[in-house]
């Protein structure tokens, strides 16, 4: 956008930047050892200003998950009207299924590769694959 779109965007509270700068109206420009004086000048003729899109989430705490599930990855999905059946390789690299109620998949569909997660009070949920993989490692088995 050029600059007159970013200072119309700043002046509506938006934070916009071109590529290296961020300038907000709250707090000014932020720039390198430039004088402000050429970055105004070089701002008014530039046409490659965007607005910043931030993470809605990024003002929320952030927490580490230490939960021990029991899991299993997802081989195959067959849905019907009210349940679904999962066909599940087991920590032995055997198959079984398993059937769930359609209720617990109101939010997510899983595909194969999702990951069945059984939780340590009963309650059951599908991840999807990168969530799962990046939250959870294998333990190795207590005998």
């Amino acid at each position: 956008m050029k600059f007159e779109e970013a200072l119309a965007a700043m002046r509506a509270g938006k934070k916009v930047r071109r590529p290296g700068w961020v300038w907000e109206a709250a707090e000014g420009i932020h720039f390198g050892a430039a004088s402000p004086w050429v970055v105004a000048l070089l701002d008014m003729m530039a046409d490659d200003w965007e607005i910043v899109v931030e993470d809605p989430w990024a003002k929320l705490d952030r927490y580490r998950c230490h939960k021990v599930v029991r899991a299993a990855r997802i081989q195959a999905v067959t849905c019907s009207s009210t349940t679904t059946e999962l066909l599940l390789v087991q920590g032995d690299g055997l198959l079984c299924a398993h059937t769930v109620n359609n209720d617990t998949l109101t939010r997510y569909t899983p595909v194969p590769g999702d990951y069945f997660v059984v939780y340590s009070d009963g309650y059951q949920s599908i991840s999807p694959k990168k969530a799962f993989e990046e939250g959870y490692s294998l333990q190795e088995a207590v005998t």
